[in-house]
């Protein structure tokens, strides 16, 4: 196993009937350098088997967003995480997925839990560069509400242009 660093459970939301999607803040005990976009490893039996997160920044925190798997290793391990437990973990820099340094407009398309490192890059949109976020989900949920709340006010702030949502298995006329 590589060096790992410990990272403290800030704040981690539930699994909904709904939706089986959760958010964990991390927050590495010491100085720990990375961005939105970075991966971060997790070892859930504490041996060489990684499972990789893109990460958001929120601060100086790592945000991740996960889907619960029935029987997933690393899933399973996060979603059984409580606010204040420590876990080991690494940072893995992955600068081709950062925000464009030269870029003035940028358009982003995410899906699922694979929202996470944009909700940090427009978080962090200091400059205001004008981004878009298409997000692409199976179905409206609870957490779609939390992502229109973020989409407001980083909107007010200039950090996001506009978010769009598409629904590949919404229905379209109950009857």
């Amino acid at each position: 196993v590589p060096k790992l660093k410990k990272f403290r459970v800030v704040e981690k939301t539930s699994i909904t009937e709904d939706n089986s999607t959760f958010k964990v803040l991390l927050k590495a005990r010491g100085y720990q350098k990375f961005e939105s976009g970075d991966l971060f490893a997790i070892y859930p039996n504490n041996d060489q088997k990684e499972r990789f997160y893109s990460v958001g920044r929120v601060g100086n925190m790592i945000q991740l967003v996960v889907k619960l798997f029935p029987n997933g290793l690393g899933s399973g391990f996060l979603n059984d995480l409580n606010v204040g437990e420590i876990i080991s973990g690494r940072i893995m820099y992955n600068t081709s997925f950062h925000v464009p340094k030269t870029a003035k407009k940028i358009a982003m398309i995410a899906n699922g839990t694979g929202i996470a490192p944009f909700l940090g890059m427009i978080h962090e949109n200091h400059q205001k560069k004008e981004m878009y976020l298409y997000a692409g989900f199976r179905y409206q949920n609870t957490l779609i509400y939390d992502y229109q709340k973020f989409s407001d006010i980083h909107q007010k702030k200039n950090y996001l242009s506009k978010l769009h949502f598409a629904f590949s298995r919404e229905e379209m006329n109950k009857a």
